[in-house]
Formats: structure tokens, sequence, C-alpha cells
């Protein structure tokens, strides 16, 4: 991912945010929920791709930095911290109208394919 790419992301992440909610509209973000940093309860990782609301009205203690979105929940009723790295954004909606932004994914080489072993040729003599 490109270095400036991952610098704007929390700014229009907070932008977003700020102009979802000054205009009544619910703030939701897909998340990569395979991303190695991201602190989401385990029963919700039913998919790679999980959409929270993050308004003022579902969360408790909303912070947005540049390396997280950091909050408190409600899951079955149950009060859970939630950290999101920025990386794991992959897109910022509202959920009334659908506007809003996708952010680029950092690409993951393939992996590069086992090649067959090959038997070594030898050589010997023939009477």
């Amino acid at each position: 991912m490109d270095t400036i790419k991952i610098i704007k992301t929390p700014y229009f992440v907070r932008a977003l945010h700020e102009w979802m909610t000054d205009n009544n509209l619910t703030p939701y973000i897909a998340v990569n929920v395979l991303h190695p940093d991201a602190i989401i309860p385990d029963e919700y990782k039913i998919d790679d791709v999980l959409v929270l609301n993050i308004s003022y009205s579902a969360t408790q203690h909303l912070e947005m930095t540049n390396e997280a979105i950091m909050f408190n929940a409600r899951f079955g009723g149950v009060s859970r911290y939630i950290s999101i790295p920025i990386g794991a954004v992959i897109s910022m909606y509202a959920k009334e109208t659908g506007d809003g932004m996708t952010f680029e994914q950092p690409s993951t080489p393939d992996p590069e394919p086992q090649k067959p072993k090959q038997k070594t040729p030898t050589l010997r003599i023939v009477k």
C-alpha cells in the first residue's frame, strides 16, 4: 500500500464520520476481520468482512486515531471492547444513502507455486 494512502485514510474516516453525523446519517464501516490486530468478538468473525455501526448512539468511548478506531459496543446485550486498525477498514458509508468511500487494501503476494522436485541426472559407466 502506498504510504500516502495510509496517511490519508484516518483523516477520511474522521471526516466522513463527522459529515454523516452532521447530516443525521448512520456511519457504518466494513472491516477485514482477518487483520491480525483487529479486536472483534470471535463469534462475529463469521465471514471475512464485518459491518459495524460506529454512530455515537451505537458506541461508547468512540476514539478515532491515526492508527485505529476504538470503542465499546453491545453485542447480544454484552458490552465489548472493539479495536479496528485503520488498515483493516475496507469502506465507510452511510446506512441510509450508501454514500461513502472504499479504501485500498494492502495486497498480499501470492505464494510461489512449488516446483516439483526433479531427480538430478546421474552418469554411470555402461560396459
